[in-house]
């Protein structure tokens, strides 16, 4: 079946396909025990996967305020306070808080989109794609793997337009001669 059947199915109630939507949501990334993904990356890659190099506990709480820290930089606080800095949606909204920037003028924008690439490459694309390979293995996952199809192609456009346009800053900031 093609993964979005979900939104597709033809005579289905929306509030049936939301109610189905939510069951696969606790599925995936709520359940109890091993059958759990996580959306944060320290909790993700405590586990050891062959694709993905493992971070022990105290390393996860090293990633943690590193990333406070550059959330701080740029006077960044996620909408979901709550949430760990690594969680998946903190790290997105941090992106869109770059492009928000990069998209603006002075040094501000020269900041978002020197960081931007770096960000995007260190932090995101180093374990998205292997949380959408788990995602998409699992029967629950099409409708989000399918969503996070779609982050990580944004991620990787994001990510290979402003390296370039970071190099250009700064081969355009080296003195003449």
């Amino acid at each position: 079946a093609p993964a979005h059947h979900l939104l597709v199915s033809a005579g289905r109630c929306p509030l049936d396909l939301e109610q189905e939507l939510r069951a696969s949501y606790r599925r995936l990334f709520e359940a109890r025990g091993a059958s759990r993904l996580e959306l944060v990356e320290s909790r993700f890659r405590s586990v050891a996967r062959p694709s993905l190099l493992r971070i022990p506990a105290r390393a996860a709480q090293a990633l943690q305020r590193e990333l406070r820290s550059c959330y701080a930089e740029f006077s960044f606080s996620p909408a979901s306070a709550g949430l760990p800095p690594d969680h998946i949606t903190a790290q997105l909204h941090f992106v869109a808080c770059l492009l928000e920037l990069a998209a603006g003028t002075g040094p501000d924008m020269v900041r978002g989109m020197q960081r931007l690439p770096a960000y995007v490459r260190d932090r995101l694309l180093l374990w998205l794609p292997v949380l959408r390979g788990e995602v998409a293995a699992r029967p629950e996952g099409r409708f989000f793997a399918m969503v996070l199809v779609i982050a990580e192609a944004r991620a990787r456009a994001v990510e290979r337009e402003f390296s370039l346009f970071a190099t250009r800053l700064t081969s355009c900031a080296q003195p003449v001669g």
